[in-house]
C-alpha cells in the first residue's frame, strides 16, 4: 500500500511501522533518508504487537519482526475507485529506494 496520497499537502508521507522491540529498523531509515536524500516523509510507527489485517500479520504472530510501509487510507482504499490514475508515481519509487536499502540491511547485517 504505497501508492497515494491521503495528504495532498504532503504528498510524500506515508508511514513507517516496524516492530518496536527493534527500534533500529526505524533508526536504519532515518539514516537511508538523509545518506541517499530520499524524498520522504515518514511517520515513525513503532508497534509492540503489529498483528494488523495486513500480510506482516502472519510474521508477528510468530514474533518475526517487520517492517511495513503504508501510505495511509484514502477515500477509495479497497474499493473499485482505486485506480491506477491516482498514483503517486514519484513516492512509489521512493519508497522502493528505501524499502530496498532496509531489505539488504535485514539480509546482510548483524542486528
Amino acid at each position: 500500500m504505497i501508492g497515494r496520497n491521503n495528504r495532498p499537502e504532503q504528498p510524500n508521507y506515508f508511514v513507517y511501522f516496524y516492530t518496536a522491540s527493534h527500534p533500529i529498523f526505524g533508526d536504519w531509515l532515518k539514516s537511508d533518508i538523509q545518506k541517499y536524500k530520499i524524498d520522504l516523509q515518514p511517520d515513525y510507527r513503532a508497534w509492540d504487537n503489529p498483528i494488523g489485517g495486513s500480510d506482516n500479520a502472519s510474521f508477528a504472530i510468530h514474533k518475526i519482526p517487520i517492517v511495513w510501509f503504508h501510505t495511509d487510507g484514502h477515500p477509495d482504499y479497497h474499493k473499485p475507485t482505486d485506480h491506477s490514475d491516482k498514483l503517486n508515481w514519484e513516492k512509489i519509487v521512493e519508497i522502493t529506494k528505501a524499502s530496498y536499502l532496509i531489505f539488504s540491511r535485514l539480509a546482510n547485517d548483524k542486528y
